[in-house]
Order: C-alpha cells, then structure tokens, then sequence
C-alpha cells in the first residue's frame, strides 16, 4: 500500500506500479527528481532534510547541511498516515 524510500530505484518502481510513496531527500535536490502525477492525485510526498534551502542552492552542492538524519520519524509517520488516508 505504502513505501517511503529515498530517491534510488525503488521510488520509480513504485511510482510506475501506483504505489504511494514516502520519498526522504537529503543530498539529492528533490527539483532533479520529479515524478509526474495526475492532477490532483497525492500518490507522492517529499520529505526534505532541509525545506528551508534558498531555491539559488542546491541540496548535492551543500550535503552537510542535508543529511537524511535531520528527518524526523515522526515527519515520516505522519507522511505515511496522511497518504494511508487517501482515496486510491
């Protein structure tokens, strides 16, 4: 029903099956790695290890101000529960 992942392989295989997803991004710029979805759909949420990033900075260019352990669980579990609680 459900997988939360970072952005390796997969996240794309579960995007292409219409499995919902929990995607985490640390280093990897979440802007390189966009999934398409129909419109109005949430198939997809994106935890980001550092959502307040100038958009001039790239998260790869600055890793050790985006590492993944700056996600919390409880950001993850509330991702999970909000996604669970949709219409498929």
């Amino acid at each position: 029903d459900l997988l939360v992942t970072n952005d390796t392989g997969p996240r794309h295989l579960a995007a292409g099956m219409g499995t919902r997803c929990v995607s985490l991004f640390g280093p990897t710029d979440p802007r390189w790695a966009a999934l398409h979805e129909a419109p109005g759909a949430l198939r997809e949420i994106h935890l980001l290890a550092e959502p307040f990033l100038p958009a001039e900075i790239v998260a790869d260019r600055v890793a050790r101000f985006c590492g993944m352990h700056r996600i919390s669980v409880g950001d993850a579990l509330h991702a999970c529960l909000r996604l669970l609680s949709t219409d498929r």
